[in-house]
């Protein structure tokens, strides 16, 4: 049965929340009334655009990730709207963020706004905890009313009146929720809410102002539980966890914490602590550059770093990846060197390194991420270059190199699994003109469908897909190159005035113009080794050209109607 829970329930715990007196440290005390503010979020992709009138109707996001449904009688005409990505400046919020267009469009009766969430989005917080959030032009957040929530389809659901950036986020979570610490060593853990005392209305969004995050009241949290060999003081909405002298097991530790919500059932946040050795993995780290020279032969290589003491010999370590058994290359106490498969099953996933010493373990997620390509050419967009980029990305998105720790290599190229795909629809477009010579001007382009591009070695300028990757601390930053080859069937034809026509065939490349080479940063969403690769978009290019075999008289040209655009969506993690 689907589970319906409104926001009026939960406004009884989070509407209440005080500051905490354990641990606080710098958390500010929640300010009734003042509005938390952030920067306004930047445009991520193409928009989706639908005209919707009286009747009322739906439009959704183009990643199918947020709806809007519209009653009837809530716009007195057609009104053609727009729901464009943007990135999300709200920082507890690890979901993706939207910007409902036109900026000024009021609805006669509210409309609501229905989110589709993941699990790894909440695992900080509570299905019951997910508020929605609407942000105005000012950069002032606030929580908007009625909220719904659908537990079985993973929706959560609010009501608003005016266009304005929308999200959802936890009303309280614990933090952190996955956290490394070394034997000993002490982490300080926070039920942190997000929303004020008093309930104060907010204009624009009829919601509460945010204004957090600060510790929750502490009438609100219950018992704090733990069992392992450590140790735990807690009160209220912090506590301090100190690891164990030794690496437990079963390892990672669970601190969890019960709320006190005005629903029915049990309902408990948890961190999950690794406890680190003296040994341990620090990081993960993928060179995907295929060796196949004489002795030298690998798909790819996986580099651990960390501290491993010596080698203590063939048969009395391993390391694996999924359970499979990967061979060993090198193992020195700081770093150890394996072969690893390009593509598979076992090409990423929980990495378990073990010696008679120490056993860790450490996750090497990977990233599919889609990049969508377009280049105009004609005034009307019929002829426009458009092709997907599939690249596919292998890291460690939790952690990144420890003092004294750097890279054995400077970049690496892009997966051996990532592609390229292009598909045109057949396009016409004509001109004429008199200033340079009186003549028509036609140019065809045949319709291209799913012709794929395969990836080759960055160094190489033959025709296909490449990249250059440098791991960075939040991502990866990368350099693509693409170049079908000559794929595109261009037919171009020239009529002079009273003359007969000239007809010339040509077969062109579709090609990365405009950002080849240009550094890309694929950020992640968080922290954590579930973190997503958050979407994104390069500078739009202006005036980029028309397309070969086009003319036209100066007072007839617009150069602004030639642009070029390379937008990506959010990437989930394999793992």
């Amino acid at each position: 049965m689907n589970q319906i829970v409104t926001g009026l329930l939960l406004a009884m715990l989070f509407f209440s929340c005080k500051k905490g007196n354990v641990n606080s440290g710098d958390l500010p005390d929640p300010i009734s009334g003042t509005p938390l503010k952030t920067a306004i979020g930047v445009p991520q992709g193409d928009a989706v655009t639908k005209k919707i009138g009286a009747a009322g109707g739906s439009i959704a996001s183009a990643d199918g990730r947020m709806r809007i449904d519209i009653p009837e009688g809530a716009l007195s005409g057609e009104q053609t709207l727009s729901i464009q990505p943007i990135t999300n400046t709200l920082d507890f919020a690890t979901s993706a963020a939207y910007r409902l267009l036109p900026k000024d469009l009021a609805f006669q009766r509210p409309a609501t706004v229905t989110f589709t969430y993941t699990e790894a989005e909440i695992k900080s917080t509570l299905a019951e905890g997910l508020g929605v959030a609407g942000q105005t032009a000012d950069g002032s957040w606030a929580v908007l009313p009625k909220k719904q929530l659908n537990k079985a389809q993973k929706k959560v659901s609010a009501s608003f009146s005016k266009a304005v950036d929308l999200t959802f986020f936890p009303l309280c979570y614990i933090k952190p929720y996955d956290a490394r610490v070394k034997t000993g060593e002490k982490i300080q853990l926070a039920i942190l809410a997000t929303l004020p005392e008093g309930m104060e209305k907010y204009p624009e969004v009829d919601g509460s102002y945010i204004t957090g995050p600060y510790p929750l009241n502490p009438g609100l949290v219950g018992d704090w539980s733990y069992s392992g060999k450590g140790h735990l003081t807690s009160g209220g909405a912090t506590a301090e966890y100190t690891a164990p002298a030794q690496v437990p097991s079963p390892n990672p530790e669970a601190v969890s914490v019960k709320l006190k919500l005005s629903l029915p059932g049990v309902f408990q946040l948890i961190s999950n602590i690794t406890v680190l050795g003296e040994q341990h993995i620090d990081y993960l780290q993928v060179d995907e550059t295929e060796m196949d020279a004489g002795t030298a032969s690998y798909p790819s290589r996986l580099y651990i770093h960390g501290n491993f003491g010596n080698d203590p010999g063939i048969g009395k370590r391993s390391v694996k990846i999924n359970g499979y058994n990967l061979n060993v290359v090198l193992w020195t106490p700081n770093l150890i060197l394996c072969d690893l498969l390009a593509s598979g099953p076992n090409a990423s996933g929980p990495v378990v390194v073990s010696c008679d010493a120490f056993t860790d373990t450490k996750l090497l997620n990977e990233w599919l991420i889609t990049l969508e390509y377009m280049k105009v050419e004609s005034p009307d967009a019929a002829l426009t270059r458009r092709f997907d980029l599939n690249v596919r990305l292998r890291g460690d998105a939790d952690g990144f190199f420890k003092a004294g720790q750097h890279s054995l290599f400077s970049y690496t190229d892009i997966n051996i699994n990532s592609s390229g795909v292009v598909n045109m629809p057949a396009g016409t477009f004509s001109t004429h003109t008199e200033a340079d010579g009186c003549a028509d001007h036609k140019v065809n382009w045949d319709k291209l469908e799913n012709v794929a591009v395969g990836r080759i070695r960055h160094e190489s300028y033959d025709p296909g897909v490449s990249g250059e990757v440098v791991h960075a601390p939040d991502g990866f930053k990368v350099k693509l190159r693409f170049n079908s080859g000559n794929i595109l069937r261009c037919t171009r034809i020239e009529t002079p005035c009273g003359s007969p026509a000239r007809t010339n065939i040509v077969m062109e490349p579709i090609l990365l113009a405009g950002y080849e080479d240009a550094e890309i940063h694929f950020q992640f969403s968080g922290v954590g080794q579930h973190a997503s690769i958050m979407a994104g978009s390069m500078p739009e290019l202006k005036r980029t050209g028309v397309a070969s075999g086009l003319y036209f008289d100066q007072s007839q040209l617009n150069p602004d109607l030639f642009y070029t655009r390379m937008s990506w969506k959010v990437a989930q993690p394999k793992w």
